[in-house]
């Protein structure tokens, strides 16, 4: 008899606590949730859901093993317990999250005075010859008043909260409110909207042109994502770029992207009037990289569209190259072999320095454009920069652009030469720019040619779309 209560003690255990920590697990939360929220209609007091997890812990799986996973989630889950009332409870429900249920409490000022311990808590390191025992933890708080609510209702709004306080850097708690859950909704529609869009082929690409600041003659074109509405408006980068980037659909979004621009250039003459190749430049988003796949999606495009490799760029932020992780320098090698040109984007407008740009394989570097000054006649169109200086630069040569072009071997281009001064004076330090007051976004449909008006280089007239049918050319 005592036997078989024992095995219905351990069966009842295995059904409601996390192996893995010996916590509740989600069902057990749930009911306990319900049970405080009742109790909370006679008492009137407040509950409150915390939602804990933990930040970048996927990269202690990835470098330490899942043996080392798990001792980080058992330590937590101590620290975590060790912090509360014996009336509260810590639930992992999964992965690195987990969900403390605090009862009774006066107000929501008590909930965020207690994640801030949690906080302070798990990052403390208790010994001060090792840094393993630190986390960094995002949290999500939502609170009920009077019994306001379900278990089902707090926690997703906990966990909304907790996504908020990710993305605003992680390391940080935030609450739930009105507001917040507005504002998922609308990002929440954005991303179905922009998930629509691509299912129904409706992403299409523009082009900004590149001028070779020597010749003045077109060089290449930056393809530019648009997202065209049912109601045929267009919709600009910023409007679904961040959405893409935070949902992940950027991904997909490249893709679509890397193969219009691909299969237009392939329309493109070879070769623009100043005998060099006409190339289509494409950006990358970090996330690409983090989805092992950017390599085979290039060479399976390339192949499909017959794009010479050689004129195709493409384009990296400074966040995907910072920190360098092997397999990023791994698939910018191999991409490298494949023919294709890789740049980097805007550099300066991040944490990048010469010794992350030595390591990798880049052919250019669009500089930004605080390092390019003020250059002009003052007639007023000139581009502001918020950083005034003088054309050429006078930075030492260790921390010049040039120094950087010269350590690499790459040629530099400024981000925008949007006057003729600048554009006249810039081929001693840079080889190409992008203007974008001088020209307008070219619809990659019908094809589009771009010229300059005068021999000697100088930025020409706008850019006119061809009619359907015609070649495009530079």
């Amino acid at each position: 008899m005592v036997e078989l209560q024992d095995a219905e003690t351990a069966l009842t255990e295995q059904a409601t606590h996390d192996a893995l920590t010996g916590l509740p697990n989600r069902g057990l939360l749930f009911d306990r949730t319900n049970q405080a929220l009742f109790q909370a209609k006679r008492s009137g007091l407040c509950t409150a859901l915390l939602f804990v997890d933990l930040d970048e812990f996927k990269q202690v799986n990835d470098t330490r093993g899942h043996a080392a996973g798990d001792a980080v989630l058992q330590t937590v889950a101590n620290r975590l317990a060790a912090l509360l009332r014996p009336m509260d409870t810590v639930a992992r429900i999964g992965g690195d999250e987990f969900v403390v249920l605090a009862p009774d409490i006066a107000s929501e000022l008590d909930a965020i005075h207690l994640s801030e311990r949690i906080i302070t808590e798990l990052f403390r390191r208790p010994d001060r010859t090792a840094d393993d025992d630190r986390f960094a933890a995002s949290i999500g708080i939502t609170v009920s008043g009077g019994g306001r609510g379900t278990a089902d209702i707090l926690l997703h709004e906990a966990d909304t909260a907790m996504y908020q306080a990710k993305a605003l850097g992680g390391g940080r708690a935030e609450v739930f409110d009105a507001a917040l859950g507005r504002r998922i909704r609308e990002r929440s529609g954005a991303q179905r909207m922009l998930q629509t869009a691509l299912d129904e082929s409706r992403i299409s690409v523009h082009y900004q042109p590149i001028l070779d600041l020597a010749t003045g003659s077109v060089a290449g074109f930056e393809a530019l994502a648009r997202m065209t509405g049912r109601d045929g408006s267009i919709e600009l980068p910023a409007a679904f770029i961040p959405v893409a980037e935070d949902s992940g659909l950027v991904v997909q979004l490249g893709a679509q992207v890397l193969a219009i621009a691909c299969q237009q250039a392939c329309r493109w003459p070879a070769t623009g009037r100043g005998g060099h190749a006409l190339t289509a430049a494409v950006n990358v988003s970090p996330r690409q990289f983090a989805s092992g796949d950017l390599t085979v999606l290039l060479r399976e495009t390339l192949e499909q569209t017959g794009l010479d490799p050689a004129r195709l760029q493409l384009e990296l932020t400074e966040t995907a190259i910072v920190g360098l992780q092997p397999d990023v320098l791994e698939q910018l090698g191999l991409i490298a072999d494949l023919g294709v040109q890789i740049g980097l984007d805007d550099f300066g407008t991040g944490n990048a320095s010469l010794t992350h740009l030595r390591r990798l394989p880049l052919t250019f570097v669009k500089l930004e454009q605080t390092f390019v000054g003020e250059i002009g006649t003052g007639t007023g169109d000139e581009w502001s920069s918020p950083q005034r200086s003088t054309w050429p630069p006078t930075w030492d040569c260790d921390r010049s652009p040039r120094a950087s072009r010269r350590a690499l071997n790459s040629p530099a281009c400024p981000r925008s030469a949007a006057t003729r001064a600048r554009a006249t004076c810039s081929p001693g330090r840079c080889r190409r720019a992008t203007s974008r007051r001088r020209w307008r976004d070219l619809p990659g449909e019908p094809a589009t040619e771009a010229r300059t008006a005068r021999r000697g280089g100088s930025a020409g007239p706008r850019a006119r779309a061809m009619p359907a049918g015609r070649p495009c050319r530079a």
